[in-house]
């Protein structure tokens, strides 16, 4: 999460020594991620000290290039309300293989699909190449630019795509469903109807890291036809944390105009967005869903949102994840679509449908972006520990700067 810099002292010629107080304000922080812009500390090597009285402790830290450089690292595993941390950065001028630490998050791409992975461990799959659906089945379902699987923290499948009663759904995915663009309604969700589809185009960039790993990819939302036409572009940033139990992860959507037509995205009951089809060995009977509104499968459905956990038991054992909703996203509290416990005998189904109630009109050279967090468990966590993390994901740490 970016961390606004409150006070920042001039910056002399010299390598400066920054020091850095992170105050966590109201809410417990969990292994959160923060970043400071280091645009005013141009250096090669970024090493970055936790300060306690006189004791130094070197904490990883990660720096990002871009038009606005940032250095990310992580508080500790729990940090309490109104605790107040130091920390000290050297910026170096040189790099050296003793000051760069190794990545803990690192990427894999092989078979037309990229894995991230935390210390080996796997954490999800996003496929850029076109997956196709089983044998015998209409050629129209096939898709790429979609997460499956995605894993809990021991190794656990949460995630299902091609279900036999769906064959449109993939893993974790985010298209749209009635939208309207240039005279058209285009379906870019129901991709048997051959209106539109989802596409991936290239990765704008790839990451390993020792605090954060992940990926930048340039998705087309086409419109089918005699001749294709794209009208949107979706850029995924997906960006997985280090750690040990539950694991963290960032899913970031930005959408603008392809070219000088607007597209809407219409008032629909079903919604579009954010989707999720749980693991198919999920049922009513072994797996729940509930919402920061106290709300189950029985009434979640077109209720209000600002996190939705699920947790459910496989043949491999129970484990979940929990979905953050930020809170400067589109029609926030947003809108989720829920299948009931009776429907096709209680598979899981999550959609946050941020149009479910209302229409959105994008316009040519905006950029509209949709961000949550999500964080995947074992066994369960509790309602009060969901509400925290939102807490912590939604209200970032204060931070101030000055230079020695």
């Amino acid at each position: 999460m970016l961390i606004s810099l409150l006070s920042l002292a001039a910056v002399s010629q010299a390598q400066p020594v920054v020091r850095i107080t992170v105050k966590t304000g109201p809410y417990t922080r969990y292994r959160t991620p923060v970043s400071l812009d280091i645009s005013a500390f141009p250096g090669r090597t970024y090493i970055l000290y936790a300060v306690n009285g006189r004791e130094r402790k070197e904490v990883p830290c990660q720096p990002e290039p871009g038009v606005v450089p940032r250095l990310w690292w992580q508080l500790e595993d729990e940090v309490p309300a109104g605790a107040t941390k130091q920390y000290e950065l050297q910026v170096q001028s040189q790099e050296t293989p003793s000051t760069v630490p190794p990545p803990v998050i690192t990427l894999q791409d092989e078979q037309g699909s990229l894995t991230i992975q935390n210390r080996s461990r796997p954490v999800l799959r996003y496929h850029h190449a076109t997956v196709y659906p089983p044998a015998g089945v209409d050629s129209a379902f096939r898709r790429s630019g979609f997460i499956h699987p995605a894993w809990s923290p021991q190794g656990k499948v949460l995630t299902g795509i091609h279900p036999k009663d769906h064959y449109h759904h993939f893993g974790i995915w985010n298209p749209w469903t009635d939208t309207e663009f240039e005279g058209k309604t285009v379906d870019f969700w129901n991709i048997a109807k051959k209106t539109g589809t989802v596409r991936f185009v290239e990765f704008i960039s790839r990451t390993q890291g020792a605090v954060w790993g992940g990926f930048r990819a340039l998705q087309a939302h086409v419109v089918s036809g005699d001749k294709e036409k794209t009208a949107l572009r979706e850029v995924w940033d997906i960006r997985a944390y280090q750690g040990e139990g539950m694991q963290t992860w960032d899913f970031i959507s930005v959408l603008n105009c392809a070219g000088e037509s607007p597209v809407t995205l219409r008032h629909y009951r079903y919604g579009g967005g954010f989707g999720f089809r749980g693991h198919p060995d999920w049922n009513n009977e072994n797996s729940a869903i509930v919402t920061s509104a106290g709300k189950t499968r029985r009434n979640a459905d077109s209720t209000y949102m600002r996190w939705f956990k699920v947790a459910g038991t496989s043949g491999e054992g129970k484990a979940g994840m929990l979905v953050l909703v930020a809170p400067d996203n589109f029609n926030f509290p947003q809108p989720i679509r829920v299948w009931p416990e009776k429907d096709l005998g209680g598979q899981v189904f999550i959609n946050i449908s941020p149009t479910k109630d209302r229409p959105w009109t994008l316009y040519y050279g905006n950029e509209y972006t949709q961000k949550y967090r999500i964080v995947v468990f074992d066994e369960d966590i509790s309602l009060e520990k969901a509400e925290a993390l939102w807490n912590d994901y939604a209200h970032p740490p204060e931070m101030t700067v000055s230079v020695k």
